[in-house]
């Protein structure tokens, strides 16, 4: 028998006689989850360590706790332990009952998420202090306790991503920093919908009800980027067509400018605009606070290239700690100075395009570059600089886009990535609609080349194992099946880093809603994509646009209507509320209203067999919807195609 309790942080010795309906919410599916991991009854205690006072919460009043029972083991855990796919309660358990007490939580990170002890083998002091520490609110609250449990054996958690990867392979003391979902964050929560909320009308289930008193407790809480998840998971799932919640992914384009020309890409030298976002207009980007993942690259353009990128990451470190931030990269001038310093445990990841196994591929996608040394000598020191830093950050991903130039190269890639400190690798399928001419074309796409990637598959995932490298790739033909215009991607977690981005909608599970999960599609509500303007079509007057997905629609010039311009905090949330906003998303609950996003939720859009009938979509949704003037790029090419 063991007993499992949820442990939530009081203060100011006292609490309260009872929770709001929004708390009882939010509380009651926390609690669900717990005995759902448990298997069995879980207790809600309310602790102040300051005043050495355990309450225990039922049917929504309080009960003072004075003592545990002897000789059972006990398992407390906070909120933030919930987020995690696998709970190691078993592995808690077994350690308490061996040697008295099992902690949980990461070194590298400094998160304390759980503990289990056999009473009485704790002595008061350091039962309180375990206590303080599972409910600590902030760095200052556990001052001192990683140094005095520095010899002691933590039983790992990863409900956000890992504190360790195989590239760090026989390096002792890494560090890494804290997730935006850590345990100091989702206490502060607790204590907040505890002690401040004051929206006390009835929620009774209702999504709409749990939005607004979410959206009341973002505006005044000191952890934003928690209620705007919670409130976007539930604007998402309701298909709002006019959201109050910020994306809980924002991706900014800091460049349109590359250093080449790939076949598989729709950037050109002739079309890119000059320019680049510097630290002053990150700094009017007054959202962060609401959001959980920034991404320092949209669309097209190398964020390598841009000057201020050091000084950008910097702030965005010091000024927006929670975020997880990342961007994708070419490599070739990832070694320039100040740039691999300034990533050091500031960046969670970057994703190379590494896109090849050897010089002469690489240079067959790349549109005739001969960069691919130059490629992997900056990773290898960016590895060694990880390694010498002893930090996880930033976790090192690597990308293929899979089309019948490269496809063969595909098996030779884990070990490379192994030998280059890279931890994941994902092929992405190529997408041939809209290129230029002299582009690779709709033959080159994976279903061009699908016999062949289908022989390779298995030994692919074989290597990947063998090199501890994680692995997300499409399916083989047989097991093929698309979501949303996209082929759904098998992943495999060999080297333990994954991260699951989308948890929190195990808290609202005591709300009802009318349609099933997943069933709109995610990215006009969860991701906003920030990308730069180029010389093909679009505004003037426009730097940055706002692009609803990237499928089909990331074709077609909105610079005219979603012109973004880095004006404070309410400009990104007045374009995602703008007309062509709200026509997509009540498209995803109306068929009819918008054909391209008819026709993406039941094909893939990356098979050029479909692209005649997608092109004319296209075309008549950028004639219909998009300001004409001048003609926007996307619906003159498609048309010519479509007459010819």
């Amino acid at each position: 028998m063991t007993r499992h309790h949820l442990v939530l942080p009081a203060r100011f010795t006292w609490v309260p006689e009872f929770v709001s309906d929004f708390a009882h919410h939010l509380l009651s599916a926390m609690h669900r989850q717990a005995e759902g991991f448990a298997g069995e009854t879980a207790n809600i205690l309310l602790v102040d360590p300051s005043a050495r006072k355990i309450w225990e919460l039922r049917d929504r009043k309080s009960v003072v706790v004075s003592c545990f029972e002897p000789n059972i083991p006990q398992i407390l855990f906070n909120p933030a332990f919930l987020l995690s796919d696998a709970p190691p309660l078993k592995d808690l358990f077994e350690r308490a009952n061996k040697l008295g007490l099992g902690l949980c939580g990461s070194q590298a990170s400094r998160e304390f998420y759980a503990f289990a002890f056999v009473p009485p083998v704790l002595t008061t002091e350091q039962f309180w202090l375990l206590l303080h520490q599972v409910t600590a609110c902030s760095d200052e609250d556990t001052t001192g306790f990683w140094d005095l449990t520095s010899a002691l054996h933590f039983i790992p958690v990863r409900p956000n991503g890992s504190d360790w990867s195989p590239a760090m392979e026989g390096i002792s003391g890494v560090s890494t920093h804290s997730t935006n979902e850590a345990p100091k964050y989702w206490n502060t929560a607790v204590r907040e919908i505890l002690y401040e909320s004051q929206d006390l009308r009835p929620v009774d289930g209702s999504p709409t009800r749990m939005a607004a008193a979410l959206l009341a407790q973002r505006n005044r809480s000191k952890v934003p980027w928690l209620f705007n998840s919670l409130l976007n998971e539930v604007e998402y799932r309701l298909g709002t067509e006019v959201p109050h919640s910020y994306p809980p992914e924002v991706h900014v384009s800091l460049t349109g400018r590359c250093n080449i020309e790939c076949g598989f890409c729709g950037y050109t030298h002739a079309t890119a605009r000059p320019g680049s976002v510097g630290v002053s207009e990150v700094t009017n980007l007054a959202f962060l606070c609401n959001i959980a993942t920034l991404r320092l690259n949209s669309g097209l353009g190398e964020p390598s290239l841009v000057r201020d990128l050091p000084y950008i990451i910097a702030y965005v470190a010091a000024h927006a700690p929670h975020l997880y931030t990342n961007f994708f990269t070419n490599g070739i001038v990832l070694n320039r100075p100040g740039l691999i310093a300034a990533l050091m445990g500031r960046i969670d990841h970057i994703s190379a395009s590494l896109n090849a196994s050897t010089r002469e591929s690489w240079s067959d996608v790349s549109g005739g570059a001969d960069h691919f040394d130059r490629v992997c000598s900056n990773l290898r020191e960016l590895h060694r600089a990880k390694r010498s830093s002893r930090t996880c950050n930033p976790l090192v991903f690597a990308s293929i886009v899979l089309n019948s130039a490269n496809i063969q190269d595909l098996p030779r890639l884990p070990s490379l990535c192994r030998e280059l400190g890279i931890d994941r690798l994902t092929g992405f399928p190529y997408f041939g609609l809209g290129l230029a001419p002299d582009k690779f074309g709709p033959g080159m796409t994976l279903d061009g080349c699908r016999s062949q990637y289908d022989e390779i598959y298995d030994e692919t995932v074989r290597e990947a194992e063998a090199n501890r490298v994680s692995l997300e790739l499409p399916a083989p033909g047989a097991r093929k099946r698309t979501s949303f215009g996209l082929e759904v991607r098998t992943f495999y977690d060999f080297a333990s880093i994954e991260r699951n981005f989308w948890t929190l909608g195990r808290f609202l599970t005591m709300l009802s809603f009318d349609a099933p999960a997943n069933s709109y599609c995610a990215f006009l509500w969860r991701t906003a994509s920030i990308g730069s303007t180029n010389n093909a079509g679009h505004s003037n007057h426009e730097t940055h646009y706002l692009y609803p997905c990237i499928g089909p629609l990331s074709s077609v010039d909105l610079s005219r209507d979603t012109g973004f311009r880095f004006e404070g905090r309410d400009e990104l949330l007045n374009i995602l509320q703008s007309r062509l906003f709200r026509l997509l998303r009540r498209g995803q609950l109306q068929r009819g209203l918008c054909p391209v996003c008819d026709h993406c939720r039941g094909h893939d859009t990356r098979s050029p067999t479909g692209f005649g009938h997608l092109e004319r979509l296209v075309a008549e949704f950028a004639k219909e919807h998009v300001t004409k003037e001048p003609l926007v790029q996307i619906a003159s090419w498609a048309e010519k195609r479509c007459l010819s």
